[in-house]
């Protein structure tokens, strides 16, 4: 059965509130418990009781593997990082990884560069098999991911589902189209750092918070054309949450909140699978 329906916080916040640990967020990132003695095999506890102290403790055992969707704007890279510190797994961006390889020079990263030097999209084949390539190395091996950005494709969902059939979930943050246009209009970032910050959509430029340089908008953050990277995105992503739902892997969760906020929906849509999820593996 699929579990598309949407989660609601203020209704599942409550069902995880007995006995658990309460650890507050510090600077606006969650803090894990030191645990004594072996991991355990739970996958992940929560306790949020109170929302207004955001307030939660996650307890990572289990190796986890997740993948996070949504649109341009949804705030999958704010909350990818989120979910790998606090279940101690590998975070893998796509974009990271097609740079990182052209970087290393590596079979795989040569052939990236072809399509790249020419400004050409990469093929589908390739960015599995930069994906696939990371996924197979001793570090995600031991501590599972956090896929963001990948799949984008249902031909790419299918070579993921056939190398890891045993994916925990993938969670669609839901934002709307208005929202995440005014969110990437506003995106400045610096050419020579890569920083990135988000400003009023009518300031054109500020000062680089990391090196000396400007961040600016980008020429491919106009209005017009980030509509259009978002019509393509429905056209070619959306198709892969319905593939995911079928199969009973889809949580889809309302990103239109503040930051921690949406955390704490994930963590609660996230309990009850990755429970499942580790009682299957050790039963």
């Amino acid at each position: 059965m699929s579990r598309r329906a949407r989660i609601d916080a203020s209704e599942l916040l409550p069902r995880l509130c007995d006995n658990v640990h309460e650890i507050p967020f510090a600077a606006g990132r969650p803090r894990l418990a030191e645990q004594p003695g072996p991991p355990r095999e739970a996958s992940i506890s929560t306790s949020i009781c109170d929302p207004s102290e955001q307030a939660t403790n996650v307890e990572a055992t289990a190796r986890h593997r997740l993948v996070v969707l949504g649109r341009q704007g949804a705030g999958k890279s704010t909350q990818c990082p989120l979910l790998a510190d606090a279940l101690h797994v590998v975070h893998l961006s796509t974009g990271d990884l097609l740079r990182d390889s052209v970087r290393a020079r590596t079979a795989l990263g040569r052939e990236v560069a072809r399509y790249i030097d020419v400004g050409e999209l990469v093929p589908d084949a390739l960015i599995v098999d930069v994906v696939l390539d990371r996924l197979g190395r001793s570090d995600v091996r031991q501590r599972g991911y956090v896929l963001d950005g990948f799949p984008r494709t249902v031909g790419q969902a299918e070579a993921l589902l056939h190398h890891d059939p045993d994916l925990d979930a993938v969670i669609d943050l839901h934002v709307p189209v208005d929202v995440v246009v005014e969110r990437v209009s506003g995106r400045r970032a610096c050419p020579g750092c890569g920083w990135v910050t988000s400003v009023d959509a009518a300031i054109e430029s500020v000062p680089c918070g990391k090196c000396d340089g400007v961040a600016v908008r980008r020429q491919d953050d106009s209005a017009h054309a980030i509509r259009r990277r978002l019509a393509l995105y429905d056209e070619e992503t959306r198709p892969v949450a319905a593939w995911f739902a079928a199969r009973g892997l889809l949580l889809e969760v309302d990103g239109l909140a503040e930051r921690d906020e949406v955390f704490a929906r994930i963590l609660a849509a996230l309990q009850p699978q990755l429970e499942r999820s580790a009682a299957g593996r050790t039963a």
